[in-house]
Order: structure tokens, then C-alpha cells, then sequence
């Protein structure tokens, strides 16, 4: 127990019976002697908590004050960047080309900027004042609705629509909307953008590609374009209308890599250039319908085909396209086959040597000749294929006239009567011919010529000129009449003894009747 002493002093006392007696004992002790050494432990105690209590507090608030200090630096910072990007923000939104609107929930506008001003012609406190319906082209505004509703907002929603100016002028436009949450409100943010420049492209290109489409539709030539892979996309109408079949025939089913008549013909590697490394190509093959692959062209026809093939490149520079254009040519092949077999024969009867052919120019160039031409004018091959020969040089001056006449007829009419006329050869002697000339088309004048030698024909002639005058001269000297008379009694020869007799000059009984001269003569005994 706790109380005072007889002193006054606190004392802390336990008090005990001792038996068997009836007395106490009390042991007792001073209060300060108990709790003296406890004071002082808990002053020491409570001063050095209290010491660490004040250097934690200052380490704390050393600590806190440096974070704040971070914390304000760091805000300061990000208020910089944020009041910098909101100037860059503003400064975009002023001067972007996209119309930029904020609307609310009504799809009234809120908010705009500078570009919507200069676009729509309104100023900003008009437009502030409408909805984005206000702005559609009447024919769009029905549309509205259904394309800002709630779920296509919530995901952002591209479309194209039609907006009107305050003249009532009307432009393209395409328009970016979602919804944004801003300063705890709900809006729409609509990005719109004016696609005139956009429109007329696409319509110039639509314009073109109908322009190609029409080209290429009513080409003359047959003409494919397949893909990378060498099968056929589009073929137009006259391909269609050369092989005799439908388009659906074709389109997708065949391949040009896979074409036998090009492995047959030995185009293919060509091809395949054309496919690996874009280089163009160009042939003429026989193709036959039975060879062309895996496809059934069944009531296609065969026919000799003049190809051209080229790559078409995409922006990457890789393989796009491949066009094929080619012509029929079948019945060009079938003309040369018959014109050579033409010229064939006509070269058969020249190198026959019947009769002289020769091809040579108004100035006296001999372009060709057979052996026939060669010999009759005494040169030999080697001499004509140097260059010796000139017609003009061989012909004697006094036949050049008729040489002439007959070039101007050519040339008037294309034609000229056959003509006689010599060539004189390099031993001196001449030998008489007969030309028929003709002028060949071309641009070039070049004159064709049928030359027949008249040796034999002017030495039969001379013969016979000599035989008649032997003949005529015998008759003359005979003492007898003689005389031809035709079947209308004409004189046609007489001699000088039928004159004679006659007692008539041969000049007035040539060409005259018996009765002409012997009037009466008809009725007498002779």
C-alpha cells in the first residue's frame, strides 16, 4: 500500500500478521528511493525518444519537402507541355484543312474552327447556332439519324455525304465522328473533310478506265490482260469473235503459261521473260485450239496469230499485269503461201529462158535479169551483177526515141504497145528485139520488160524479101503473060507482057477489076 509516514513522506508499505502473536510488521520504504532510478530511466527514455522522434520528423519532413519539391517541378513541366500542346492543338485546329466540329448531344455545334468558317460561308456565330443537319445538302438530311446513332458513335464512324455552302453550293465531303467525353460533358467530335479534288479524280479515272475499258472492248486487234500468274482476267470482243467463243469461255479458265502451242513453237521461254523479268515479247506462231491447255475450247478455231506481249508493273515495281494483243493472220499467211507459190512458178518460167525478162529503171539501171535477157545482149552474170549494165548505154541512138515513147506511155497509162528496136553488143554487132513493157506499182518507177529476140524472124524475112524479088524478077523477064488476080478479078501482079497485050500501063491495071479496065469484058467468051 501507498500512503505517508509519520514524516509526511510517500512511502510504499506491506504489512504482515506474526503469528502466534498478535502483532504487525510493517516494512515500508521511501516513495522516492522506488521511484528515483524509474524517473530517471523514463527521462532518459522519454528524451531520447523524443530525439528520435524530432530527427525522424526532420528527416520526414526533409523527405516531404523534396517530394513536393519533385512533385510541383514535375507539374510545372507537364502544365508546360500540356499549355504547349494545347497551342500546337489550337494552332492545328485553327489552321488544319479538315473542318473540325464539336456537337452535342442535340448535334448542335458547339465549337468550330477557322476552316468551317472559310468552307461554309457562314460566320462563327452562325454556325454556333446551327445543327449538323443544317449543313447537309436537303437530299443528305434524312440521313442524319441513322449516321450519328449512338452505337456508331461509341465505335467512331466514317461516311461520305453531301454539304452545303451558304449559297446553297454543294460539295463532297467525308466525315470522321465519335464521341469524346470533355470537361464532364458528352459531345461528338466530327472531323470533316471537303473530297471535291477527291470526286473528280476518282471520276477522271472512272472516266478513263470506261475510255480503256471502250478502247480496248472495240480494239481491232484480240486482246487479253491476265494476271501475275499468267491466267486471263478480261479479253475483249474481238478475241472473243476471232477463237468463236463466249468470254465466260475464257475469263479465269485459261493460262498462257500453260498454252502447249507456245512449248510447241518455242515461244515459251519469251513468255516467261515476260512474267520474270518484264520484258516485252513479240511472234507469230500457228496456234491450234486443241493445244491450248487445260481448257476446253471445244468450237474454237485454229489460225496463225502475229502476238505482242507486255508487262504492266505496279507501284512496287512487281509483276501486275500482263497484256497480250495479236492479229489474225491467217489469212495474210494463206495470200503468201499462194503468192509464193506464185512467184514460184513466174520464177520457173523466167529461169526458163523462153523468153528475155528484165526489170530495170527509166534512168537505165538493170535491176534483175534472167539468162535469157544476159545473152542475147552479150554479157555475162558477174558482168551484170557488177553494175556493167545499162540499157540505156546499149541501145543505139537512133532507137532511144522509141525508148522514150514508150516510157511516157507507161507513165500516162501504165501501158505501151510492144515495140521493135535494137541493142547493140560489146563485139559491135546489134541484134534486133521486140519489148512489151509494163510499169510495176511501188514507189519506186521500175518498168518490166518482155524482150523476144528478132534474129531469126528479120533473116526469115530478108530470106523471103530476096526469094520474092528472085521470084518477081523471073516473072517480069518471061515473054508470057502472068498476072494474080483475087477473087473480085483485081489486078494484083502483072508483068510487062499481060501490059502489054493489054496495051496498058501496070499502073492503071494494078489494083483496078477486069471490068474496070475491059468494060464489058464480063460478057465476052473470055
Amino acid at each position: 500500500m501507498i500512503g505517508r509516514d509519520y514524516r509526511g513522506a510517500r512511502v510504499w508499505a506491506v504489512t504482515h500478521t506474526v503469528p502466534p502473536m498478535n502483532w504487525w510488521m510493517v516494512v515500508k520504504i521511501d516513495e522516492s528511493e522506488v521511484m528515483g532510478p524509474l524517473r530517471r530511466d523514463a527521462q532518459v527514455t522519454f528524451l531520447g525518444a523524443l530525439a528520435m522522434i524530432s530527427i525522424a520528423g526532420a528527416t520526414i519532413l526533409f523527405l516531404w519537402q523534396r517530394q513536393i519539391h519533385h512533385y510541383l517541378e514535375r507539374q510545372i513541366k507537364t502544365e508546360i507541355r500540356q499549355k504547349a500542346l494545347e497551342s500546337h492543338l489550337s494552332y492545328l485546329t485553327r489552321h488544319t484543312n479538315d473542318i473540325i466540329l464539336l456537337l452535342d448531344d442535340g448535334l448542335r455545334i458547339v465549337e468550330t474552327n477557322e476552316r468551317a468558317v472559310e468552307a461554309y460561308g457562314y460566320d462563327r456565330g452562325t454556325l454556333l447556332s446551327m445543327t449538323i443537319r443544317d449543313l447537309r445538302a436537303p437530299a443528305e438530311r434524312n440521313k442524319v439519324a441513322a449516321q450519328y446513332s449512338e452505337s456508331k458513335l461509341a465505335a467512331g464512324t466514317i461516311f461520305e455525304t453531301v454539304h452545303a455552302r451558304k449559297d446553297g453550293s454543294a460539295f463532297p465531303v467525308e466525315s470522321s465522328a465519335h464521341r469524346i467525353q470533355f470537361e464532364g460533358g458528352n459531345y461528338v467530335q466530327d472531323i470533316v473533310r471537303d473530297i471535291s479534288e477527291r470526286k473528280r479524280a476518282e471520276e477522271e479515272i472512272r472516266s478513263q478506265r470506261e475510255f480503256l475499258e471502250k478502247v480496248i472492248d472495240m480494239s481491232a486487234f484480240a486482246m487479253w490482260i491476265a494476271d501475275a500468274q499468267g491466267t486471263v482476267q478480261r479479253v475483249n470482243r474481238a478475241l472473243c469473235d476471232a477463237i468463236r467463243l463466249a468470254p465466260e469461255q475464257i475469263v479465269g479458265r485459261y493460262n498462257v503459261l500453260q498454252d502447249a502451242n507456245l512449248e510447241k513453237q518455242g515461244v515459251m521461254p519469251q513468255v516467261r521473260a515476260v512474267f520474270a523479268r518484264l520484258d516485252p515479247a513479240r511472234f507469230t506462231i500457228p496456234w491450234q485450239a486443241a493445244d491450248a491447255g487445260d481448257v476446253d475450247f471445244q468450237g474454237a478455231r485454229d489460225m496463225h496469230i502475229d502476238v505482242s506481249m507486255f508487262p504492266i508493273a505496279a507501284p512496287d515495281g512487281k509483276l501486275a499485269h500482263v497484256v497480250c494483243q495479236w492479229i489474225d493472220i491467217t489469212a495474210q499467211k494463206q495470200a503468201a503461201k499462194e503468192l509464193e507459190l506464185a512467184y514460184g512458178r513466174l520464177r520457173q518460167f523466167i529461169d526458163a529462158n523462153i523468153v528475155g525478162v528484165v526489170i530495170a529503171a527509166p534512168d537505165g539501171r538493170i535491176i534483175e535479169s534472167n539468162d535469157y535477157y544476159l545473152n542475147l545482149i552479150g554479157y555475162s552474170r558477174n558482168e551484170f551483177e557488177g553494175g556493167e549494165v545499162n540499157w540505156r548505154r546499149i541501145t543505139p541512138p537512133e532507137w532511144l526515141a522509141a525508148d522514150e515513147r514508150a516510157v511516157r506511155e507507161l507513165r500516162e497509162s501504165g501501158r505501151c504497145a510492144p515495140y521493135e528496136k535494137e541493142y547493140l553488143r560489146p563485139d559491135g554487132t546489134r541484134v534486133p528485139v521486140l519489148l512489151a513493157d509494163a510499169l510495176l506499182p511501188g514507189p519506186e518507177e521500175q518498168l518490166a520488160a518482155f524482150v523476144l529476140d528478132l534474129s531469126e524472124q528479120k533473116r526469115a524475112q530478108a530470106a523471103l524479101r530476096e526469094s520474092e524479088a528472085r521470084y518477081r524478077r523471073t516473072l517480069d523477064n518471061m515473054l508470057e503473060g502472068c498476072q494474080i488476080i483475087d477473087f473480085a478479078w483485081r489486078y494484083l501482079y502483072v508483068n510487062g507482057a499481060v501490059a502489054r497485050h493489054g496495051r496498058q500501063a501496070k499502073e492503071n491495071l494494078l489494083g483496078r477489076t477486069m471490068m474496070e479496065v475491059y468494060p464489058g469484058i464480063e460478057n465476052s467468051a473470055m
